[in-house]
């Protein structure tokens, strides 16, 4: 098989680093891209896809993150990530860990890309979905939210997926407006800091 392989390495004021770690009680989490573009690309590889939604999703995918990272930078994000292979909630997951930090999610305010809950509802997934779901054992409240499908795409693996980052809420409002502005229509407030320090990571779905 054809293989292709890459390094990237680079340099950065150490001030200047956006790191997974650092959420704090109260702050609002941002996501600036909408999700699913892993089922999406399942759908086309199997001819189930529109030709409509997959120009959305590639258009969406082609959209940098350099200039979302310099505004979240500019806002003094306490923490960001990209959200690619594991998905939104193994990514989101990660960045809890360190402080046992809880957040409330508000499911329905995720975007996301057109046609995507379509194909989840005809339960069209990328190969990595199955694996992507140990995530959900953060999730303390999952059971009252299995069938909603907005739940199954907390799962579904991105390319070229968009920033989640934690932003202090008196900051969040024009953060969130800037990015709008600035090429990322669909970025929206997604969930808060509830608690630092608790017993585990955890995820309450709202």
């Amino acid at each position: 098989d054809l293989t292709f392989g890459l390094c990237v390495n680079g340099f950065i004021e150490q001030q200047k680093i956006l790191t997974k770690n650092g959420m704090r009680t109260g702050d609002i989490l941002i996501l600036t891209k909408p999700l699913g573009t892993g089922t999406l690309l399942a759908a086309d590889m199997r001819s189930k896809a529109s030709h409509t939604d997959m120009n959305s999703a590639l258009q969406e995918m082609a959209i940098s993150n350099k200039t979302a990272s310099e505004i979240l930078a500019e806002f003094k994000a306490t923490s960001c990530t990209d959200i690619t292979g594991f998905g939104f909630a193994g990514h989101l997951t990660e960045m809890l860990h360190t402080d046992n930090v809880e957040v409330e999610l508000i499911l329905e305010n995720i975007p996301v890309l057109s046609g995507s809950l379509g194909t989840l509802e005809k339960k069209i997934y990328s190969s990595l979905h199955a694996a992507n779901q140990s995530a959900s054992d953060n999730i303390l409240n999952q059971e009252a939210f299995v069938q909603n499908l907005k739940y199954q795409l907390l799962f579904d693996p991105q390319t070229s997926g968009g920033l989640l980052a934690s932003v202090a809420p008196e900051l969040a409002e024009t953060c969130l407006s800037k990015l709008r502005s600035s090429g990322y229509p669909h970025a929206n407030e997604v969930g808060r800091v509830s608690k630092l320090h608790g017993k585990s990571s955890s995820i309450i779905l709202n």
